[in-house]
């Protein structure tokens, strides 16, 4: 669809140091179509003042880190924040707002009553994600339900406000659709800078490429099967000696670091086991392309992880490996049968866990094949171009709608 593609302003609650993958490529993806994109962000380092600032081929403006402003208040936005991000959003007169998650969503209905075009963005169940953690925090569990029903009611409220709702799996936009019939699905695209057959190991992976590589990507957290992973990790060690498992990304906190090295080191892991700190995606492909196998094992914590489509599972798979990743999650397991591309388990087993790793290891063809599997079919339902056109055909509908 063409439209005379004009400006759009996205307000989201990230910190942009670096920008975060699903911004920023929506962010780029809009640029690219020639909408003029500017982010208003949070700077959880600096201590500037709000200034425009050029990121890629957009604009972000950071919200200065000052203490009145980004007061701690658990799992919800500080008001005077979301006060600056409407007064921000608004000096820059854009064509359409899009507000990110719930955080931002009561902007959604500040805005719509200002007759602004606005399209609501939503990355995960919050509803149910914030719940959980917000209760669990507190030792309240005992009001989960009545919590997540109150929230489910609100964000329906947003939702009809919204002129249009971009979710990033089909699972979230068929739960909202009946608040608002201009619910879309548009799942990550992964942008490939590394072709499976061509990467160059740097000198210090060359020393190791004849190891055999495990990967986990994300925040290292025992709700991501990382225990049952180290695990399985020592099941495989007593007969693979050349095992090794790289993680990279960033602990969930610090209690979760120390079990993890004491697992680590009660089980004579640690030459084993290497972590690399999180990185922006641009420079991922190339850490994750020395790996030939990447593990997603999710627990089913809440309804939005059971939903989900971690966007490590599209790095991992658009870079090359096969997955052995957790049953139980219906878009994970669609994907990877769809794919032939990896292997399901029950992530709460280390003995079966192991057991997908062994079977791929002891057949290199079939590794070969299910890696080549995964890398085609994200190459081919997950390409930038489509992203790009279904983005900006939904920005163009609501720029030519009437209010």
């Amino acid at each position: 669809m063409k439209c005379p593609s004009k400006t759009v302003c996205i307000i989201t609650n990230s910190d942009f140091s670096p920008p975060p993958t699903r911004i920023d490529y929506m962010a780029k993806a809009l640029s690219s179509m020639g909408w003029s994109v500017t982010v208003i962000a949070e700077d959880l380092h600096g201590k500037k003042l709000p200034i425009k600032e050029r990121v890629a081929n957009y604009y972000v403006i950071r919200i200065p880190n000052a203490p009145l402003i980004h007061k701690k208040l658990p799992f919800f936005s500080n008001p005077i924040l979301l006060f600056i991000k409407l007064i921000l959003a608004l000096s820059q007169n854009a064509d359409i707002y899009v507000c990110v998650d719930m955080f931002n969503a009561i902007l959604v209905i500040f805005l719509r009553l200002l007759k602004k075009k606005t399209i609501y963005e939503i990355g995960d169940d919050n509803v149910t994600l914030d719940s959980l953690l917000f209760l669990r925090r507190f030792g309240l569990m005992i009001f989960y339900s009545s919590m997540t029903k109150l929230l489910r009611y609100l964000e329906g409220k947003v939702c009809s406000s919204a002129n249009a709702v971009i979710t990033l799996t089909d699972s979230l936009a068929k739960e909202r659709i009946q608040f608002n019939k201009n619910t879309y699905a548009i799942y990550l695209p992964y942008h490939p800078k590394v072709l499976l057959d061509s990467y160059q190991a740097d000198n210090n992976q060359k020393k190791h490429e004849n190891y055999i590589r495990l990967i986990y990507e994300g925040t290292i957290s025992p709700d991501k099967g990382i225990y049952e992973a180290l695990q399985a990790l020592k099941i495989l060690v007593a007969k693979y000696k050349n095992i090794h498992f790289t993680l990279i990304g960033k602990f969930s906190d610090k209690i979760t670091e120390q079990q993890f090295y004491r697992f680590l080191f009660s089980y004579k892991l640690a030459k084993h086991v290497s972590i690399i700190p999180w990185m922006h995606h641009d420079k991922l492909e190339k850490y994750l392309s020395t790996g030939s196998i990447g593990l997603v094992l999710l627990r089913p914590i809440c309804h939005s992880y059971v939903i989900s489509v971690p966007n490590k599972l599209i790095e991992m798979m658009g870079a090359g490996l096969a997955i052995v990743a957790s049953k139980g999650f219906p878009e994970i397991e669609i994907i990877l049968l769809k794919s032939r591309g990896g292997i399901l388990v029950d992530s709460t087993k280390p003995e079966e866990i192991a057991k997908a790793i062994e079977s791929l290891l002891v057949n290199p063809k079939l590794l070969q094949e299910m890696r080549i599997n995964a890398k085609n079919y994200i190459l081919k339902n997950h390409s930038i171009d489509n992203y790009r056109s279904l983005l900006n055909n939904i920005f163009c509908k609501v720029l030519e709608d009437s209010m």
